[in-house]
């Protein structure tokens, strides 16, 4: 093994993956719309919606809050008005030529006697349609909001073994709306947590490298689901005969590890591109050192291996 180093992860594609992740454990259980009307349940990890609230001038947006309203700031008073009165605040856009021509983005704070702040970007649309909601209903988190479904972990589970198609095929009808860059952006930290919760566990994340020749071997990550381990790989061959993939082996500082090798594409051949494969193993072996190795057929097989830690 002659190279170990850092490789930059594909940042557009682990965002695209990430947001469909985070629709489904995120926004399944904690989301729910009727037309004209957005319901937001607060967590741990959530204190208002993932995308901006669109108003337009003829439209008054009203948000109802769990408890009674202390404080409600407009990030820009030339831009919105709050108007308190108990659970209740109504927004108005102020109707000026800076905001017609602008179409600005600002922010609001709701500060209530008894929960955590509820914060929303609020965005000037630039025709009526746009102002989807009327009325925005504010809730603490049920029990129902604190853990995915068992459709969303599956689909997790499947995106770990069979890659990026899975996820466009399941969620794309039904997510395929709310998966701006915006919900991209934010979307790392909570679903670390959501996952955590729900019994998925990242335990190495994209980004490690190693090169035996010009036969390349990334580690895009080794998840716990439950009782089991899923380790993804990405295989590159940038001048060598292609690599016929055939076998994988595990091994911690105790001996072998059996595991299951499901490669995605067999042939790896010279051109540069990740073929993907995924080893799945009992997570009980999760407790040191792993050396995975990746081989052909053969008496004398080319193989190529990566130490995780």
């Amino acid at each position: 093994m002659s190279e170990k180093r850092r490789s930059p992860p594909n940042i557009a594609r682990c965002s695209k993956n990430i947001a469909w992740l985070l629709a489904l454990l995120c926004l399944t259980p904690a989301w729910a719309e009727a037309e004209g009307v957005l319901n937001v349940y607060l967590s741990e990890d959530v204190n208002g919606p993932l995308e901006p609230l669109v108003m337009f001038f003829d439209k008054r947006l009203t948000l109802v809050m769990p408890d009674d309203v202390r404080l409600a700031v407009p990030g820009s008073p030339d831009v919105l008005a709050a108007h308190i009165r108990d659970h209740v605040v109504v927004l108005t856009l102020i109707d000026s030529p800076y905001v017609r021509e602008r179409r600005p983005t600002t922010n609001l704070s709701v500060f209530t006697r008894l929960g955590a702040p509820f914060t929303a970007q609020i965005q000037v649309g630039q025709r009526p349609e746009e102002a989807r909601y009327d009325l925005v209903r504010v809730e603490g988190a049920p029990s129902r909001a604190l853990k995915a479904s068992d459709e969303a972990l599956d689909v997790v589970t499947a995106w770990l073994k069979e890659g990026d198609a899975v996820l466009e095929a399941r969620t794309q009808a039904r997510f395929g709306a709310v998966l701006t860059p915006l919900l991209a952006a934010r979307a790392h930290r909570q679903l670390l947590r959501r996952l955590a919760r729900d019994g998925v566990e990242a335990l190495i994340e994209p980004g490690v490298r190693v090169k035996d020749g010009f036969i390349y071997l990334d580690i895009l990550g080794l998840y716990r689901v439950g009782d089991e381990a899923i380790l993804r790989l990405g295989l590159t061959n940038h001048s060598q005969p292609a690599f016929q993939l055939a076998r994988a082996t595990l091994e911690t500082n105790a001996g072998a590890v059996p595991a299951r090798l499901e490669a995605l594409e067999a042939t790896v051949p010279d051109d540069g591109q990740a073929r993907y494969a995924v080893i799945s193993f009992d997570a009980k072996h999760l407790t040191g050192a792993l050396t995975a190795r990746l081989c052909e057929e053969g008496s004398q097989p080319r193989c190529v291996e990566a130490v995780l830690r």
